[in-house]
């Protein structure tokens, strides 16, 4: 057998383990997936199960407001286009502010935008060249900790918040689930 069959049967076993590893992570999120609609729903049992044995100790108030259904993505969206409108479920550019107090970045982007805990965004600075033209420049990445309707929480990955000298920077989704 000559190097070039060789060489051949390496690159071919490369390409199948790439493909092997792609499926993997494919059906890992899957998983991932169905696992946390299942644990939203496990909770909502758990909530409702309190809710019926502290019935005796609650006003009737108390007892419509412990009382909750399971959370679906679609309802939250369908309601978020209502109240936002289409535009908004369409954006994916935003602006992350960093909270010096609380060491925080707060993201003007939310679930109705697409992210929701491990989305990433690139985050961008206005860089002015030696030419005098102002241009957007990546300066780092954010994964996003916490997401709500309109705003996420997100830390900056490979770097600390003392990193960035501004308050304010431009952010962009990553990858839109």
């Amino acid at each position: 057998m000559n190097n070039k069959t060789k060489i051949l049967i390496g690159l071919l076993l490369i390409v199948v383990a790439f493909v092997c590893v792609t499926a993997v992570s494919y059906f890992i999120d899957q998983r991932n997936k169905e696992n946390t609609q299942e644990a939203d729903a496990l909770q909502a049992q758990l909530a409702n199960l309190i809710s019926e044995k502290s019935q005796s100790f609650l006003s009737e108030s108390d007892q419509k407001k412990v009382k909750r259904d399971p959370i679906k993505i679609e309802d939250v969206l369908a309601k978020a286009e209502i109240i936002y409108g289409g535009q908004e479920l369409d954006r994916k550019d935003g602006i992350m502010w960093i909270d010096r107090k609380s060491s925080r970045c707060m993201v003007t982007l939310g679930v109705v935008n697409g992210l929701v805990p491990g989305s990433y965004l690139g985050v961008y600075d206005e860089i002015k060249r030696s030419d005098g033209v102002v241009v957007n420049e990546k300066i780092a990445d954010a994964v996003v900790d916490k997401s709500y309707d309109i705003v996420s929480y997100a830390n900056p990955v490979k770097k600390s918040i003392d990193d960035f000298s501004r308050d304010y920077y431009r952010v962009t989704v990553r990858n839109p689930r």
